[in-house]
């Protein structure tokens, strides 16, 4: 955690404007590297379809469409003790919902799984 902690200090002296942040608060209060929650996922068969359809040129928008779809919640309002935690995919699906960061991670994980097929 030093190397990361001194990393981000680096980066803050040259990104002034920028929020820069390498680790958060997993749903159980510990302190999690947030890259941990970054893999590409394969997306729901049903929704997008890469094996009998390889080629689908709206898979994207699919993708992005099936994210926003999912409630937007404040992390205040699920968790009073965790003003700003992270859950991983599956969490945040069995949740039925969550913030900005959880609806970023799940896109940027399908987006990885399609833009690698």
């Amino acid at each position: 955690m030093i190397f990361g902690s001194e990393y981000v200090d680096q980066l803050r002296l040259k990104l002034k404007k920028r929020q820069i942040q390498t680790f958060g608060e997993n749903l159980e209060g510990h302190s999690v590297l947030l890259c941990r929650y970054l893999e590409p996922l394969k997306p729901p068969t049903k929704l997008i379809d890469l094996e009998g359809n390889p080629n689908d040129l709206y898979a994207i928008e699919k993708a992005a469409r099936f994210v926003s779809m999912l409630p937007f919640v404040q992390d205040l309002k699920m968790f009073k003790d965790l003003p700003d935690m992270y859950s991983n995919c599956q969490e945040f699906i069995d949740l039925g919902g969550g913030d900005y960061e959880e609806h970023a991670i799940l896109l940027a994980n399908m987006f990885a799984y399609i833009d690698n097929k």
